[in-house]
């Protein structure tokens, strides 16, 4: 759920009301958006800029925007993160689960005419299986794509994949024109079926990119004829060009800095809900490049050293909820008890360093990226050094740091991670042994069978396993979340926006003009 303000002025400032926004997201045969005439132009930002407009590319979820605007996917979320049809408009699983069959709309052409057919999902799907990405695992999965007839294609899977469908909504779903993919002509422009298009006269690469409305589009209207993403990955920054009406849309995790910008825009409005959470990233529970983490009591030394309940009023403003797992209230593992595992206790925290052999503590490097606030990775470290752990700092350049994990460059990060909507590709992007977020293929026995149990769980089994898999990962301190940090919204007067959940950045359908 989202909270919502409407501010109107400074003097307005001091008595915010509460409410929802309603909302929707497209789905085959649905109205979205739509507006009689032009709305104009739709300004927006994003804190990343796209490599390649290759639809298999789009690996991570900041970059979906782009994507959506010009990829259609085989299924989307809806307002209640749900999976909603799109290019697949049904689906049926097998008894098993081991065979997924999908029948496609009918009548959607590429530019060039090539029709979206079964034959484009299978080769979409093999294009994405066989990309570097880090998205990779969410379609590992798949072992044979068949094409039944034009309009229905069924993706035969090695074992079962309880978020198949999700991962459908994500990059995996993403379809491309089969006659370029893999090519520099599809890495240079986007080739799909998707309501915008990409002006490549008007976009300044690294800096604004520019899309046109398809007006011969094959679902729902969009009101905007022209939407741009200007590149603003400082937060100061996008916030300043909101003030100065260069972008419609704006977002910050810093409480102040959203309360005194909505204060600045009169008749602007501000958002607030939670897509990550923030915390201790273990990678190297084996101890590979920092022995010390191989040892249980000592990550959880370094958890319960760390008040962060003080760390969301002193930095946050109060703003953010307190969590100790992986897993979202949206979730079957979500274990309420799990929000508040274990407490803060330096006293304790130094007992486990000691009984760790550790009772003078140690030496840690501690990579810093922009993306997050400086003063969380400052607090920590004096969290830390009240416990002998004395952190050298790393600075991360922009860009840098997902691409540091993946090649398992530290032992231990402070990171934040999206809150996905479903269990199974929470476990197969950040726990599986081949995972983005598992960089050193940490694995034990006792994790791989509970995996396994929830991965052939019938339905009324499925909550009591994935919980199972909680328990350990809270117990054996897999991570140390701290919290899900508030995120703020900020649109401008004439812009309403429909906060969806699963989508860190709003897809371009969450938009439409003002009533």
């Amino acid at each position: 759920m989202s909270r919502t303000w409407r501010l109107v002025g400074a003097a307005a400032a001091t008595a915010l009301s509460l409410g929802m926004l309603s909302a929707c997201a497209p789905a085959s045969g649905e109205s979205g958006p739509t507006a009689d005439g032009d709305a104009g132009t739709l300004a927006l930002y994003s804190f990343i800029e796209p490599s390649s407009w290759d639809p298999a590319s789009f690996g991570e979820s900041p970059y979906l925007p782009y994507a959506l605007a010009v990829y259609d996917s085989l299924f989307v979320l809806d307002e209640n993160g749900e999976v909603a049809p799109k290019l697949a408009t049904g689906y049926e699983y097998s008894d098993d689960k081991t065979q997924l069959t999908l029948t496609l709309q009918e009548g959607v052409t590429f530019d060039d005419g090539t029709p979206f057919d079964a034959a484009a999902v299978k080769a979409n799907v093999e294009h994405f299986q066989g990309y570097a990405t880090p998205a990779g695992p969410l379609l590992q999965n798949v072992a044979e794509v068949e094409i039944v007839d034009d309009a229905t294609v069924v993706l035969h899977l090695s074992q079962p994949d309880p978020g198949l469908l999700f991962s459908l909504t994500q990059a995996a779903g993403l379809m491309g024109n089969p006659n370029t993919l893999g090519t520099d002509e599809i890495a240079k422009e986007p080739d799909g079926t998707g309501p915008y298009e990409l002006d490549t006269e008007r976009t300044v690469v690294g800096s604004q990119y520019t899309f046109q409305r398809n007006d011969d589009y094959w679902d729902q209207e969009y009101p905007y004829s022209t939407v741009t993403y200007t590149l603003f990955p400082d937060e100061v920054a996008r916030l300043n060009a909101f003030k100065a009406g260069q972008i419609d849309y704006a977002h910050t995790t810093t409480a102040s800095a959203a309360i005194d910008t909505t204060r600045a825009v009169a008749g602007s409005e501000m958002q607030e809900t939670s897509v990550t959470w923030e915390g201790l990233f273990f990678f190297d529970r084996d101890g590979v490049l920092q022995p010390e983490l191989a040892d249980p009591r000592v990550r959880e030394a370094l958890a319960i050293a760390i008040d962060a309940d003080a760390m969301i009023e002193a930095i946050r403003g109060g703003y953010g909820e307190a969590t100790n797992q992986i897993f979202s209230p949206t979730m079957d593992a979500y274990v309420e008890a799990y929000d508040h595992a274990y407490e803060y206790d330096p006293e304790r925290a130094k007992q486990l360093l000691a009984e760790a052999g550790y009772p003078d503590g140690f030496t840690i490097p501690w990579p810093r990226t922009g993306s997050i606030l400086p003063e969380i990775y400052t607090a920590i470290s004096q969290y830390w050094s009240e416990i002998g752990v004395t952190t050298q700092d790393v600075q991360w350049a922009p860009g840098e740091a997902s691409q540091s994990i993946m090649a398992g460059d530290y032992g231990l990060v402070y990171f934040s991670n999206l809150e996905l909507l479903d269990t199974w590709s929470v476990i197969q992007l950040s726990v599986a042994p081949n995972s983005q977020y598992n960089p050193f293929h940490s694995q034990t026995p006792e994790l791989d069978e509970l995996i396994a149990a929830l991965q052939t769980a019938s339905d009324e089994e499925s909550a009591e396993a994935a919980q199972a898999v909680n328990e350990y990962l809270v117990e054996n301190f897999w991570y140390a979340p701290l919290y899900r940090p508030a995120l703020f919204y900020l649109t401008v007067s004439d812009v309403d926006l429909t906060v969806l959940p699963g989508y860190i950045q709003p897809p371009i359908w969450a938009f439409q003009p003002a009533k």
